[in-house]
């Protein structure tokens, strides 16, 4: 990711110093502001590496978003903090299945606002080895694939997608779509 800073641009903390989740938060700011800082900070998300439902993911999102909005101001100016949390869930009606997906928080300082990635089903044989063990996703097609680092590149949706929809992108939509109700906040008053 290049960084380019600009004085009179939007100043964007991201609770992961993740290059693809970086460019995911720049890009999904992009679709509404100009001019775009983002940095990232390590910081805490409260859940465990490999969450496993949608309330966990949801809650480690929003912890990463405050934690980075924090760790923003500390270190200056921030105008909000972004977390993305990515995990494997269920969905109601269909308890052998599991998919991967991420959610995505972004916090103004005041409130925390939401958004979903695309979710796409697991093969049956990763599904089992992340629900049942600690390992996270991205380790598991690692050692399937024979690979190194699968999540910071194009994540297990562009794998199993042969490519047509990187992680980095459907990261994107999520921040994207959690700009919503700051965007359209007229609609949400």
């Amino acid at each position: 990711m290049r960084e380019v800073k600009n004085a009179n641009a939007i100043m964007v903390a991201v609770g992961s110093k993740n290059p693809v989740k970086l460019n995911a938060a720049l890009n999904g700011f992009k679709h509404y502001f100009e001019n775009v800082n983002v940095q990232g900070f390590n910081v805490a998300s409260g859940v465990r590496d490999q969450p496993k439902s949608l309330e966990e993911m949801s809650t480690g999102a929003a912890t990463r978003a405050k934690n980075a909005y924090a760790a923003g101001k500390a270190n200056g100016h921030v105008d909000y903090g972004v977390g993305i949390e990515a995990g494997v869930y269920s969905v109601p009606g269909f308890p052998h299945k599991h998919f991967t997906g991420a959610i995505s928080a972004v916090f103004d300082g005041k409130s925390v606002h939401l958004g979903l990635s695309t979710g796409v089903e697991l093969p049956p044989k990763v599904a089992k080895i992340v629900i049942e063990t600690d390992k996270e996703l991205g380790t598991v097609f690692d050692e399937l694939l024979n690979r190194k680092n699968v999540k910071q590149q194009e994540g297990a949706v562009g794998v199993l997608t042969k490519g047509k929809f990187p992680r980095e992108k459907t990261l994107e939509f999520g921040v994207a779509l959690a700009l919503v109700p700051i965007v359209s906040k007229e609609l949400f008053e």
